[in-house]
């Protein structure tokens, strides 16, 4: 397992495992898109104007 495998899949985990503090949640999915091999890709259904966002990390499922 590669280190950005093993960070993002800590992070993941830390945004399933409970409920967050905004600033927390905020600097999780910030720190995402930096990381190597992570694709965000935006979906373009947009409902109450929030657009949803999909995270996954290259290679895997």
């Amino acid at each position: 397992m590669t280190r950005q495998e093993r960070i993002f899949l800590t992070i993941s985990a830390s945004l399933s495992a409970q409920p967050l503090i905004a600033d927390v949640l905020a600097a999780l999915f910030r720190a995402l898109p930096l990381i190597e091999g992570v694709v965000v890709q935006q979906d373009a259904d947009r409902r109450g104007g929030a657009a949803r966002r999909r995270v996954r990390l290259h290679g895997c499922a």
